[in-house]
């Protein structure tokens, strides 16, 4: 027919190209798509399309002509596109009203058909846009349910991270993945790993024997690890309150040894998670303290909070660390919340490190009221506190005690 030889012109005409072979094959097994044979042409030409697209808006164009006739591959490359540019765009309406479109879809077609990696892109892109349609989510996490062994592991890893940036906790899911994650784990990459650790923790699921075993599955292999992952497999561990005592040293080595590589994000999620751990290694403590007290108008105010905040934690004080922070904080110090302050004067504590008034100042923001102009009243009064304490602290350090 017609419609079969330019669905086969289109095809060739792209042979060669990396984009040939995929819109061959799309061509050849056109009449599984539960789509017409009259619209599989289309499917091939907007596929090429949202595959070699370069911008939001392009993908926003294809999706606004209409999805209801696309193949699954397209329906899926058009959610993974959404959400891969959507970071960087602020048309907020164009990209709701993008969901809404290919929402509509699948609440008619459902997701039967669909390859483990198809609907793997679909789900981390529910993850990157914050989409929070119960229903649809709820039939797509169902197919990953019931067979979760079809999926590779790079696609569970992406899947259940996404359900942890959406807040979504699907506990069947999170069940069906943790049955069948113990036996897989030597198949997931460091940043798989990292991921599912640090998806666990943000969505407070705390099944040891899972945690363990990815723990295990990453002992002796942390020098492989970006320092990204390397301070999430800390960060995470520390907030579900899991200590595998060889991997966090064997982290901690990794930290003294790459304390260069690391960003001072890194380095403040690190000795948190220590500190939620109560993993106390001196020595590493000691190397990021020395480290970081040149690198402190690096940190944001919530790292020096962290980093504050585990040392208190774990007790462990770095005079001239501590000194530096003092130095440093009285001309940032609007930029702490009440929190970030709390945390710091808890810090310093905990570590018998007195600095008058600091305490007063936390008891002061736990009177905050939730109306917006008291909050920043309030704050700014306790920023007036807290670095005329610290100033105070400087003039006559000599005479402090400690």
């Amino acid at each position: 027919s017609s419609s079969s030889m330019t669905r086969f012109a289109i095809a060739r005409r792209l042979h060669g190209t990396r984009h040939g072979a995929s819109c061959l094959n799309l061509a050849s097994r056109s009449r599984t798509w539960s789509s017409s044979a009259r619209a599989a042409p289309e499917s091939g030409y907007v596929q090429e399309r949202l595959v070699s697209s370069t911008s939001l808006a392009e993908v926003l164009d294809l999706i606004h002509s209409g999805p209801d006739r696309w193949g699954r591959i397209s329906l899926s490359t058009a959610w993974h596109r959404l959400g891969k540019f959507a970071d960087r765009s602020r048309d907020k309406r164009g990209i709701k009203d993008a969901m809404r479109r290919l929402s509509d879809v699948h609440l008619a077609k459902g997701f039967e058909g669909y390859k483990p990696r198809n609907l793997g892109n679909i789900i981390w892109a529910w993850g990157k846009l914050q989409y929070r349609d119960g229903t649809v989510v709820q039939a797509g996490c169902k197919m990953v349910v019931d067979a979760p062994e079809k999926f590779a592991a790079r696609d569970l890893s992406n899947i259940v991270y996404a359900l942890a940036l959406m807040r979504h906790k699907h506990w069947d899911l999170l069940a069906s993945v943790g049955d069948h994650l113990p036996g897989r784990t030597a198949e997931f990459s460091p940043q798989g790993v990292s991921n599912m650790l640090y998806a666990w923790a943000l969505l407070g699921y705390k099944r040891r024997p899972v945690l363990r075993a990815l723990c295990d599955s990453a002992l002796g292999t942390l020098a492989d690890y970006k320092p990204q992952e390397l301070s999430i497999v800390v960060y995470a561990c520390g907030m579900l309150d899991f200590r595998h005592e060889d991997l966090i040293a064997e982290a901690c080595q990794q930290t003294s040894r790459r304390l260069a590589e690391l960003s001072e994000q890194n380095i403040s999620n690190i000795v948190h998670g220590l500190g939620r751990l109560e993993f106390k290694c001196a020595d590493t403590l000691r190397a990021v303290c020395s480290h970081s007290i040149s690198r402190l108008p690096g940190f944001t105010a919530q790292g020096i909070a962290n980093t504050a905040y585990g040392l208190g934690t774990l007790r462990f004080r770095d005079d001239e660390f501590v000194r530096a922070l003092c130095q440093h904080i009285p001309s940032r110090v609007t930029e702490f919340t009440p929190q970030n302050l709390g945390n710091t004067a808890f810090a310093f504590g905990s570590m018998k490190f007195r600095v008058a008034g600091v305490v007063r100042c936390e008891r002061d923001q736990r009177k905050t009221s939730s109306a917006s102009r008291s909050v920043e009243r309030e704050d700014r009064t306790c920023s007036d506190r807290v670095a005329k304490t610290f100033f105070k602290w400087n003039s006559r350090s000599n005479q402090q005690v400690f």
